[in-house]
């Protein structure tokens, strides 16, 4: 689960840790997984940290957010000028991409990768399945 910093903002990682089904502290990671804060109460997590919900994409049209994403990827590009006359998304050297359906953004308007096609979300972990070896015999006396 994400949580957000009251005070700057920043967005890690809560981890819960404990012994069986009991919770003993949580703690909060950074991206690279070093341990920034520990809690031993709930209330004293929520003292510093909020769940973090991320914002809402501003460009609807998925195939559109996919380009834009690439794009600015592709050309180390962080932010994005819109220029409604030419419904185009600009960089600061004055590279565009156009579009011919409306953005619905505001025209001179500075917008991040994130603003504009919401936040890659990391895929969920695979969960390894195991097999009985008592299962795994009897199936293959099936066979």
């Amino acid at each position: 689960m994400k949580v957000r910093n009251r005070a700057i903002g920043s967005v890690c990682e809560l981890v819960a840790h404990g012994a069986g089904k009991y919770i003993t502290e949580f703690a909060v990671e950074s991206e690279d997984g070093s341990e920034i804060a520990t809690y031993s109460t709930i209330e004293e997590l929520l003292e510093y940290w909020e769940t973090y919900k991320p914002t809402e994409p501003l460009i609807k049209d998925e195939k559109i957010r996919e380009v834009i994403r690439t794009w600015m990827l592709v050309n180390g590009v962080s932010e994005l000028t819109y220029i409604n006359d030419e419904n185009s998304l600009q960089d600061i050297f004055r590279n565009s991409i156009s579009f011919n359906r409306v953005l619905d953004l505001k025209d001179g308007e500075h917008y991040t990768i994130d603003e504009l096609c919401g936040e890659e979300e990391a895929p969920e972990p695979i969960e390894p399945t195991f097999v009985d070896l008592d299962e795994r015999v009897k199936g293959k006396g099936k066979e």
